[in-house]
């Protein structure tokens, strides 16, 4: 930047569990039956790393922090690189994961196998949120997501966005089991549970967008911002003490549904720099999941896809 010129502030995502992505496309998954592999897709992931990529895509300023592993890390850097994200890690020794994805072509339908990652110890989560405070001046959203080596307190994710809440930067938490809940406690500014974590944190099945919306309201009521409840093929809602907006999404092709999630907390994020209007924040982030879901395996939204989904997403203010 110019002197004299404040520094650009970006969305800062975290990834502490990154993963390569092994993709493999067959025809149809018949548990139990013998399976030919039309196409194999390996990339570097994370949630976090996903969101990233999204958000770099479509031209939004982003940084990548977390753990670096010793053994496999080197695709996390060298994608990152690729795509001219930057990045901050702390290194840790041992072996980063491995998923197995298997998309069913009939189906339309993605069967994931994932591994825990390596087990760490406290003092590697205490120097995850070192590297956090060394980053947050110049983060303007702070994005904690996915899961977590074994070995970690689950309420990493809660001190982490206790942290950014203490310098006025607002906190997207996508994360599952106890993460959630401890990261609940903070009372983050938005959270993207599907509707089947959403179920499972509050322990009952939800029938209907009254019951989803009700569901949604017990969580801002406890201090949540927003929810943002994603609901598949019909589509998601965005609930916030006072507001509900509803999007059913597009009729479209898909062709790879992995990172689609990710994909909306990349386009939550990116209308968060522009606008406190929650509608606008559904928009984007179905919008991106949307440039996404039409790419093959684990490939990303990227600009023109989302340009042109943006454009023509139905959005509606719902009266519940």
């Amino acid at each position: 930047n110019k002197k004299g010129e404040p520094l650009m502030k970006t969305v800062t995502a975290v990834t502490l569990n990154p993963c390569t992505d092994r993709t493999l496309q067959i025809p149809q998954l018949i548990p139990g039956e013998h399976h030919v592999v039309q196409s194999i897709i390996e990339n570097a992931a994370g949630k976090g790393i996903d969101v990233n990529a999204v958000l770099a895509h479509i031209g939004v300023p982003t940084l990548a922090i977390g753990f670096e592993f010793s053994r496999g890390g080197e695709g996390i850097r060298r994608f990152l690189e690729e795509e001219g994200i930057p990045f901050r890690f702390h290194a840790i020794e041992g072996e980063q994961r491995v998923n197995t994805k298997v998309f069913d072509l009939a189906a339309r339908q993605m069967t994931e196998i994932n591994c825990k990652g390596p087990k760490l110890d406290s003092a590697e989560g205490d120097a995850f949120l070192k590297l956090l405070e060394e980053v947050l001046p110049e983060t303007a959203v702070l994005v904690v997501c996915g899961s977590v080596p074994p070995g970690l307190s689950p309420d990493l994710y809660r001190r982490a966005i206790e942290l950014a809440h203490a310098q006025g930067i607002p906190c997207v938490l996508d994360a599952t089991g106890p993460l959630l809940v401890e990261g609940l406690k903070a009372n983050p500014d938005v959270i993207k549970p599907n509707i089947g974590e959403l179920e499972l944190l509050l322990g009952k099945k939800l029938n209907g967008t009254a019951e989803c919306v009700a569901a949604c309201r017990e969580l801002t009521a406890q201090g949540v911002g927003t929810v943002c409840l994603t609901l598949g093929k019909d589509g998601a809602i965005m609930v916030s003490n006072d507001e509900v907006w509803f999007s059913e999404g597009l009729d479209i092709a898909v062709r790879g549904a992995q990172g689609a999630g990710d994909s909306v907390v990349a386009g939550i994020c990116a209308a968060m720099l522009k606008t406190q209007d929650r509608g606008e924040w559904l928009r984007s982030g179905v919008a991106a999941a949307h440039g996404s879901l039409i790419r093959e395996g684990t490939l990303l939204c990227e600009k023109d896809a989302y340009d042109d989904f943006l454009s023509r997403m139905p959005v509606s203010r719902l009266s519940i």
